[in-house]
């Protein structure tokens, strides 16, 4: 059915006839989303493709990326973790560019930031605290066969270091995500359990009314 706007929306609708349940709405300017809708909003689970290519998969809250999700970037590039309002905001999110590197930590507003580690395309990595996407204070990197270990300084590389106790920073980093990342996935199954028993109800309330 095409909608005031020139979007079709195809699927489920409340008493108001807004979009309600799992459905399908194309967008006059080419976006697409399938998944679920709660009162004429993208709420719950679905995916979202752009026309240049890009796609989201995850969750979603009053039409914004909330939650855990999947984003792939119209140059191939790929996020996956956690958003608030929209924005990457994560303990641990990955982020795999096209060209092979790979960080895996902290985001916040859409940036690096926080503790994490950084892949790069030659296979060394460093780990390295990060604000608004730049590396501050003191980091570690490896060689690629992870044999060396270097201190860094705001991300430049300097002196040479022992080789366990860079691993061993690495092995503090991990433990202190884990807890974290828990928590992060509780909090989603939640909220999608949320929005599914909320769907639900609505569902049968409009039944028993026909």
């Amino acid at each position: 059915m095409t909608e005031p706007g020139g979007d079709q929306y195809k699927g489920p609708r409340n008493e108001q006839g807004q979009a309600h349940g799992y459905g399908a709405l194309r967008f006059k300017n080419g976006e697409f989303y399938e998944g679920q809708f709660y009162n004429d909003r993208m709420d719950g689970v679905g995916k979202h493709r752009w026309p240049s290519g890009a796609l989201y998969e995850g969750q979603w809250d009053a039409d914004e990326r909330q939650g855990l999700g999947v984003y792939t970037f119209a140059d191939g590039s790929v996020y996956e973790g956690r958003f608030r309002k929209s924005l990457r905001e994560s303990v641990r999110g990955v982020y795999r560019w096209k060209n092979g590197e790979v960080f895996e930590g902290g985001f916040k507003g859409d940036h690096l930031d926080g503790q994490g580690t950084f892949i790069w395309s030659s296979g060394r990595m460093d780990l390295n605290t990060y604000v608004k996407g730049v590396a501050k204070g003191e980091g570690v990197r490896w060689s690629e066969d992870r044999k060396q270990a270097w201190k860094l300084k705001d991300g430049v590389e300097g002196a040479p270091t022992d080789l366990e106790a860079a691993n061993a920073s690495l092995a503090a980093f991990e433990q202190a995500c884990a807890a974290k990342l828990e928590q992060e996935r509780i909090a989603a199954e939640k909220a999608a359990a949320a929005k599914a028993a909320a769907l639900e109800k609505a569902s049968k309330a409009k039944a028993k009314k026909k």
